[in-house]
């Protein structure tokens, strides 16, 4: 009698209880995205799965440049590199004159 007592009150615990989040407006595409997403990474966990996207919003997207302005600066530093190489080379590239103008050959 009193387990049936426990088992009633968790049936019912279990049947009433609210779920914290509902979210509605949302359009079917990304309905349809968040539960393949949340099937194949996260076994239909849908708290994890808003936890993942959360984190990659709020911890990616707004230093996500960072990468990127290092790579320009290492993009600008290599094109800096190739310019004074260039120049150098030109200069290697100009004929030998003497004295008098005889040009006696280039300088490779």
């Amino acid at each position: 009698m009193e387990n049936e007592i426990r088992i009633d009150e968790i049936k019912e615990k279990i049947f009433t209880r609210r779920p914290d989040l509902v979210i509605d407006r949302v359009p079917e595409k990304i309905r349809v995205m968040f539960k393949e997403l949340a099937k194949e990474d996260f076994c239909n966990d849908y708290g994890m799965t808003l936890k993942f996207l959360v984190d990659f919003y709020f911890g990616l997207i707004p230093t996500g440049t960072e990468h990127m302005e290092l790579r320009m600066v290492q993009l600008e530093q290599q094109m800096i590199e190739l310019r004074q190489s260039s120049d150098k080379k030109e200069d290697d590239d100009k004929t030998i004159k003497t004295n008098n103008g005889r040009e006696i050959g280039r300088n490779r």
